[in-house]
């Protein structure tokens, strides 16, 4: 079984709490029923609905932060900014 999960910080490290994340994988295949929620931590753990092979799928995650605190999101990969791909109004 895949477990997503992780921790929504701001550009000083501080957790962001209340934040909703999904996960999606290519294709529009959504993996969560209803978002998930950051807790006080902000951390937050998916169970997707469908089995996922950890090896040779790729899956999105989805954070919606209206207040535009959250500034990047980490994976064993790479690190990946939001300003890579929104600009200061959230768009691209």
């Amino acid at each position: 079984m895949v477990v997503i999960e992780g921790y929504i910080r701001d550009s000083a490290g501080q957790p962001l709490a209340r934040i909703p994340v999904e996960a999606s994988q290519p294709g529009d295949l959504t993996l969560t029923a209803v978002p998930e929620i950051t807790d006080n931590d902000g951390y937050f753990k998916i169970i997707p609905q469908r089995n996922v092979d950890e090896i040779n799928s790729n899956v999105y995650i989805v954070i919606t932060d209206d207040s535009k605190k959250f500034v990047s999101v980490r994976d064993r990969y790479s690190r990946y900014k939001r300003r890579d791909f929104f600009d200061s109004q959230g768009y691209k």
